[in-house]
């Protein structure tokens, strides 16, 4: 639940489940370095917020509002002492 409400007459504001897939490839280069690359939510899918209402056993969903975060791509060097 993100939103809730003390008044009955407006209901309350949940997330939808959305699939999300993250990639991460790291080495090991030699004693004190590394390198990796990390693509987050490849995906992209869109976050999705949604008013419920009706009986339990048949939900109806109404958007309160849709967004999405974007792709993001990592490239990172670290060094170890």
């Amino acid at each position: 639940m993100v939103i809730t409400s003390n008044n009955s007459a407006i209901p309350d504001v949940y997330e939808m489940p959305r699939h999300q897939i993250d990639f991460k490839v790291a080495k090991t280069l030699g004693k004190h370095f590394g390198l990796s690359f990390t693509v987050k939510d490849i995906l992209n899918t869109a976050v999705r917020r949604a008013y419920k209402y009706g009986p339990p056993d048949g939900y109806n969903k109404v958007d309160y509002d849709k967004y999405t975060y974007g792709t993001n791509y990592i490239f990172s060097l670290s060094y170890k002492i």
